[in-house]
C-alpha cells in the first residue's frame, strides 16, 4: 500500500536509481500497489521538521501501516528513530532481512 503523494515522489526519484529501476518500478511494483490519497490531518501531534515528508508519515499512520520503508535515512529513520506512534520505519533491505 502506499499513497498517491508516495507515488509522484517515486516516480520523481526513479532517475536516481539505476537504470533497472524504472523497469522494475513500472513492470512489478507499480502493478502490485495498492493506492490511497494523501491524508495530511492527524489526530495526535506530530513534531517533524521534513515537512514535505509529513504527508507520508501521516498518511501511514492514518491507514494503520504496520512499517514506513524508505530510502531516505536522513529525513525519516534518522529524525523520527526506528518508529514513531508504533509505526516502524525501515530501509527496504532492513526490512526484508528482519522478515
Amino acid at each position: 500500500m502506499t499513497s498517491d503523494y508516495c507515488r509522484q515522489e517515486t516516480e520523481h526519484n526513479l532517475a536516481k536509481l539505476a537504470p533497472e529501476a524504472k523497469y522494475i518500478w513500472l513492470s512489478i511494483i507499480r502493478p502490485s500497489l495498492v493506492i490511497s490519497n494523501t491524508q495530511v490531518v492527524l489526530d495526535r501531534p506530530l513534531v517533524y521538521r521534513a515537512v514535505k515528508d509529513r504527508p507520508i508519515v501521516i498518511s501511514a499512520l492514518h491507514y494503520q501501516a504496520n512499517y514506513l520503508l524508505t530510502l531516505d535515512r536522513d529525513d525519516f529513520h534518522d529524525l523520527l528513530g526506528a518508529e514513531v506512534y508504533g509505526l516502524r520505519i525501515r530501509t527496504p533491505g532492513e526490512f526484508l532481512r528482519s522478515a
